[in-house]
């Protein structure tokens, strides 16, 4: 284990030359922002993967073996997940280091269809939240949120539970109660059966006219595809969730250096800013709700109900 930590150390520490190669591994969803942070970067090398995969693989990797990049660009969330089932399932020893300080920010929105759906309007009023989207589905109409294997998926599914229970210390035995088992089953069920290829719920939505009459998104997609906001209203549910991203090292590796390597902090945050994310110090992207406070962390429950919640949407 020794061996290992110091192999990937002498990969990138604090004196490493710009001629080794860096390994960046990135979610799934982040695929635009991270083929900008590479673009021009010699020796720095990035593949993509779902972060539930990444995550799952970690929480059952020894020690000081090779975890396949030097770091990960991710929610927050998920390395908390990955420690916490560590010391679940009692596997020893670090594989990922302290993350850095979130890089950027972006909260959950629910779009509804312009259209307003008489199914919308039957269950919500005139507002809408993700407790009557279980009541929309139900009645026959269509809801599309990403897989919570996914950062954007996880982040709208935490949304999704935190405003069912208006509040986000939720715990796993919440779950027992009959309603909201009724309305998870509903939501999950309706929101898994749609193939979509490589497009995102909110994307599709988009490009086929109708195809979901609620979807579940985060403010930074919303903001990086405009045309969606003349298909759906964009709804900032509460609590607020948010997805933060964070760049997480593996055990032995500078999280500094990395982020040197990838043109330092001040360019990681214009490339994220221009993705539609929120960065701290530079201007709230344009579209967003300039008025909306965010809350001091992310606002999701805690790592094991949210691994709970995936397991539970895999039943």
């Amino acid at each position: 284990m020794v061996l290992g930590a110091v192999w990937l150390r002498d990969r990138i520490d604090d004196g490493a030359s710009s001629s080794n190669e860096l390994r960046l591994r990135c979610s799934t969803e982040l695929r635009e922002v991270c083929e900008e942070l590479v673009e021009g970067r010699e020796g720095v090398d990035v593949e993509f993967e779902d972060p539930g995969d990444t995550a799952d693989a970690l929480a059952e990797l020894p020690a000081g073996e090779d975890p396949g990049f030097d770091v990960w660009l991710a929610d927050a969330s998920w390395p908390a997940m990955v420690a916490d089932t560590r010391r679940f399932k009692k596997v020893g020893g670090e594989v990922l280091g302290e993350p850095s300080g979130v890089l950027a920010r972006s909260p959950v929105v629910l779009g509804v269809h312009r259209t307003r759906p008489a199914q919308v309007t039957a269950a919500c009023g005139d507002s809408a939240d993700w407790r009557c989207a279980g009541a929309v589905v139900r009645s026959g109409s269509t809801l599309g949120i990403p897989s919570p294997d996914r950062g954007d998926g996880l982040a709208v599914l935490a949304s999704a539970v935190t405003d069912w229970f208006d509040r986000s210390t939720v715990a796993v035995n919440d779950f027992d109660d009959p309603e909201f088992s009724s309305w998870f089953d509903a939501i999950s069920t309706k929101a898994r059966g749609p193939a979509l290829g490589d497009l995102t719920p909110l994307e599709a939505g988009v490009t086929t006219a109708g195809r979901f009459a609620m979807v579940g998104a985060l403010e930074a997609d919303v903001l990086d595809l405009p045309r969606s906001r003349g298909v759906y209203d964009a709804i900032y549910p509460e609590p607020v969730v948010t997805a933060d991203l964070v760049l997480v090292p593996a055990e032995g590796v500078s999280v500094d250096t990395a982020i040197g390597r990838l043109g330092g902090a001040n360019r990681v945050g214009e490339v994220l800013a221009a993705a539609g994310w929120r960065v701290r110090g530079l201007p709230t992207p344009t579209g967003a709700n300039e008025d909306l406070v965010l809350p001091d962390g992310q606002g999701t429950p805690s790592p094991g109900v949210l691994q709970a919640l995936r397991d539970r949407w895999e039943d």
